[in-house]
């Protein structure tokens, strides 16, 4: 239930509202749907600690009595854990209700953008960006198809060997019409690894590819796609990624030509990035085969 302020309150409320708002703008963090309250949700912890910091006023420029009631009311509080006891900073309540004032927010809009966000399907139906296509296909040509034997980035002799594998696989795929450019690494990261940077923000592949692909543990670099499940056989898994992939196969030449590949590529630098030689045997190539024949073929079983 929201608080009820009068005038002068509210135009307080608005004064703390205001200038949060104005800190993540001059931080140059894009205002979610135009509203605080959903960008606050998406921010970190740290920087979210950091802009309330920044944000604060102080009862030299307001009424104490105002301040008083909206601290009362849970719309702002003290910051005396900082050492700023006389310096207020606005609360999630506070920016419920002034952007609820202002018409920026209600119950329904908030449970939508939820909706939207976090339980919406949409992602799964949208077509794979380049780079998505070269992690899948990588990932397929090295074999990752387990938990047992993820792509692991965790050191920089294997993230190394992930760009050459990138590098080639890619080419591939642009010479056979798939991705447009030929050359995959055009990001800046910084300081950061190129492979590190792509990988860390694949955030939509699970939803795309009905959680084939997988993160091993949340944060630990160590990738996979769950091709070898009791479940579902493995060449309907591989059919579907490389139908996400790779669109269509229109000729038995083309199913050749993808299926040398990735068996060359796996013989030759599975070492480079795994110790496990699990799924790299004869067993494998013709799973893959089949999958390639079957996409080829309509994408119906033989």
């Amino acid at each position: 239930m929201m608080p009820e302020l009068d005038y002068e309150s509210l135009q307080t409320l608005m004064h703390f509202y205001t200038s949060f708002r104005n800190k993540i703008i001059a931080s140059q963090i894009k205002i979610e749907n135009k509203s605080v309250l959903l960008t606050v949700i998406k921010l970190p912890v740290n920087e979210l600690s950091r802009l309330l910091a920044d944000s604060t006023l102080g009862n030299t420029s307001l009424s104490q009595r105002e301040i008083d009631l909206l601290v009362y009311k849970g719309c702002i509080r003290a910051l005396d854990e900082l050492g700023k006891p006389h310096e207020y900073a606005i609360t999630i309540a506070g920016i419920w209700y002034a952007e609820s004032n202002n018409n920026e927010m209600d119950i329904n809009r908030l449970l939508s953008y939820f909706q939207e966000t976090k339980l919406s399907f949409k992602v799964s139906s949208k077509p794979l960006k380049d780079i998505e296509k070269n992690i899948l296909f990588a990932m397929i040509t090295i074999r990752n198809f387990s938990k047992t034997v993820p792509m692991d980035i965790n050191t920089s002799l294997f993230r190394d060997s992930w760009i050459q594998i990138f590098d080639i696989c890619n080419q591939f795929l642009h010479k056979i019409g798939v991705v447009s450019k030929e050359n995959w690494n055009s990001f800046h990261p910084g300081n950061e690894h190129s492979i590190s940077y792509v990988m860390r923000r694949a955030n939509d592949l699970p939803q795309k590819t009905i959680n084939i692909y997988q993160y091993q543990t949340p944060g630990n670099n160590k990738y996979f796609l769950d091709v070898d499940n009791q479940k579902i056989p493995a060449q309907k898994r591989l059919m579907f990624l490389c139908k996400l992939i790779l669109g269509s196969i229109e000729t038995n030449e083309l199913v050749d030509s993808v299926h040398s590949f990735c068996c060359d590529v796996a013989y030759a630098k599975s070492k480079m990035v795994r110790e496990s030689f699990e799924y790299i045997n004869p067993d494998w190539d013709t799973i893959l085969k089949d999958a390639l024949r079957n996409l080829y073929y309509g994408g119906k079983d033989n």
